[in-house]
């Protein structure tokens, strides 16, 4: 079996789903994608599916990798969007029935190494010492060469590197929701302002409005009134609701 196309991030049961074929030649992104929109994924589906052969993700329509008939490939697909991966683990699941069907229309047994789904399952205590075995290379393989790819983990690794204390500050930031609660909060609106207070409130927005946040000022100062002048509550209040925005649209 020169080919075999695993399906990563979607295990039950102690489970795996792969789908294995004869194929030998020159395989490239076209060939995957037709195969899976064959199977059913529409273009937007085929889009967030990514694709690992020899650690390497395809993703160049010109990028061809040679299947010799005498060796066996492993390509791995997976997808970060939960919609596609268990679209993608319904297409397994019928092509692998699909197999089985074969075999047993033939009266021929199941080859062990065509259908790899259920483990043996035996009586004595599993052995939970990690074990490094080629399977989990290729897999560590898979995630690292996703996670290299993706913008915001390098960001993330580069804050790390450069500024590791701004992660403590971050999760202090973010993890207790709104600190305190609004009702603990003295109750005031803009008509209640004395004009010392006016001014303050002002100058705060401006100080705001400077950090290029993306909020009119008068969002802002609804804001400030909301949290009683609190400069981090109605910073971070602002900047979630960025996220959530963005995120939405």
């Amino acid at each position: 079996m020169p080919i075999v196309l695993k399906l990563v991030g979607f295990n039950q049961h102690n489970q795996s789903y792969q789908i294995e074929d004869t194929f030998f030649g020159m395989m490239n992104l076209t060939i995957l994608q037709g195969l899976f929109g064959i199977w059913g994924l529409d273009d937007e589906e085929l889009s967030k599916v990514k694709f690992i052969i020899n650690t390497e993700q395809i993703n160049n329509i010109h990028q061809n990798f040679e299947i010799k008939e005498n060796e066996e490939k492993t390509i791995f697909v997976f997808t970060s969007d939960t919609h596609v991966r268990f679209k993608l683990f319904d297409i397994f699941k019928k092509q692998i029935e699909s197999l089985k069907a074969d075999f047993d229309s033939d009266s021929k047994p199941e080859p062990k190494s065509s259908i790899n789904i259920n483990k043996p399952i035996t009586q004595s205590q599993p052995d939970t010492t990690p074990k490094l075995t080629q399977e989990l290379i290729d897999v560590m393989n898979v995630k690292s060469v996703s996670l290299f790819a993706d913008k915001d983990f390098k960001n993330l690794i580069s804050v790390y590197l450069t500024r590791p204390d701004l992660f403590n500050t971050f999760a202090q930031y973010v993890q207790n929701g709104n600190i305190v609660q609004e009702s603990l909060l003295p109750s005031i609106t803009k008509e209640t302002l004395t004009n010392a207070e006016l001014t303050r409130y002002l100058t705060l927005v401006d100080k705001i409005d400077n950090l290029d946040t993306g909020v009119n000022r008068d969002q802002i100062f609804e804001q400030l009134i909301k949290y009683s002048g609190h400069l981090n509550l109605t910073l971070r209040a602002i900047l979630c609701e960025n996220v959530v925005k963005s995120s939405i649209q």
